[in-house]
């Protein structure tokens, strides 16, 4: 079964992971059929459907942590997750992006949630909740010029629990896997 390993903040404010070399290194740590998708942190690689994700996201933290000497955050999905994300992704519309916030516990969906309630918001701009994570819709250029976008992305109260990727992203991961 193929599992979607998705590093948060890789070559990004001077942590600067070569993709050949993770996958290097995922393969010498003994997991099969390691691919890497774009420069930003994406392997997919082969697991047993029976692999407790939450411990193997714990252990590849530490082991990327020690590794890079930078404290490393991660979410895994299955490619029925992928799957799952890109039904449920809305409609595409000119000039807007749409990302994925990949959250690890309920109570931080429901904060980021909260907090977006909260916030003035750009032209356009949306979110919506599918299972669990979040789908944000904003115009192009404007990802860090909104409220939300500043108040959540790059922050520290969410670095451990968040990350986020462009369904543009999302979409080419799923054709690798299905190609």
């Amino acid at each position: 079964m193929k599992w979607i390993v998705f590093l948060r903040g890789v070559n990004l404010n001077g942590i600067k992971i070569k993709m050949a070399d993770l996958r290097a290194l995922f393969l010498k740590w003994g997991y099969g059929s390691v691919e890497t998708v774009l420069a930003s942190g994406n392997i997919i690689m082969d697991l047993e459907e029976k692999e407790d994700v939450q411990a193997l996201k714990r252990v590849l933290e530490d082991k990327l942590s020690r590794h890079y000497g930078y404290p490393a955050n991660l979410h895994i999905l299955s490619e029925m997750e992928v799957s799952f994300l890109l039904e449920h992704k809305l409609k595409a519309q000119k000039d807007i992006h749409q990302y994925v916030l990949f959250l690890d516990k309920k109570e931080v969906l429901e904060e980021v949630k909260n907090l977006y309630e909260r916030l003035d918001h750009q032209e356009d701009e949306s979110l919506h909740p599918i299972g669990n994570h979040l789908i944000w819709q904003v115009k192009k250029g404007e990802t860090l010029v909104s409220a939300f976008g500043r108040e959540v992305l790059g922050k520290a109260a969410y670095k451990a629990h968040l990350t986020s990727r462009n369904m543009n992203t999302i979409e080419k991961i799923q054709k690798k896997i299905t190609s």
